[in-house]
């Protein structure tokens, strides 16, 4: 499968929409199965110059996307990463893919100096992947989010350049 990693666009808002809605993503994320397309089309109109959304795709079909968004003043060295990948293409590559793509940006074209996260406690898949892209623990935030009719804390994970 030839895959092609680019950056989103307003023609991606109805696919998009259908992977936040699948249950193992509302599970994983802050995302809810009632998110209106109409919501996915104004997240993509809204993103500013410091926002870097991606997406990585094949045969016309979106199978992830995942978002780096640089802080702004005082906060300008560090960015945020957030990503999300289609049920079906989960453990085939596609997250470290887009987070390479991501962390590449970071590190040799916006020069940031830290890259943050958060991840759901539990989501161990996700946390392998994190770490071996060289991200690190740093806390977690307890009673941070709903997941499944329950209060879930949130891991907080940070990858810094080194000079």
């Amino acid at each position: 499968m030839e895959i092609s990693i680019r950056p989103i666009g307003l023609s991606d808002a109805g696919q998009i929409n259908e992977i936040r809605r699948q249950k193992e993503i509302v599970w994983n994320t802050l995302a809810l199965p009632t998110e209106y397309k109409e919501n996915t089309i104004q997240f993509i109109q809204n993103l500013g110059e410091n926002d870097y959304v991606v997406v990585a795709e094949s045969d016309s079909s979106i199978l992830g996307m995942a978002g780096l968004h640089v802080g702004e003043g005082k906060k300008r060295h560090k960015g945020m990463v957030g990503i999300c990948i289609h049920k079906d293409y989960h453990n085939q590559g596609i997250g470290r893919l887009l987070l390479e793509y991501l962390l590449d940006l970071a590190d040799n074209w916006l020069m940031l100096k830290r890259v943050e996260l958060e991840v759901l406690e539990g989501n161990n898949r996700a946390i392998h992947l994190y770490e071996s892209l060289g991200f690190v623990y740093e806390g977690t935030k307890k009673y941070a989010t709903i997941q499944n009719g329950r209060y879930a804390s949130e891991i907080i994970m940070g990858r810094y350049r080194r000079d």
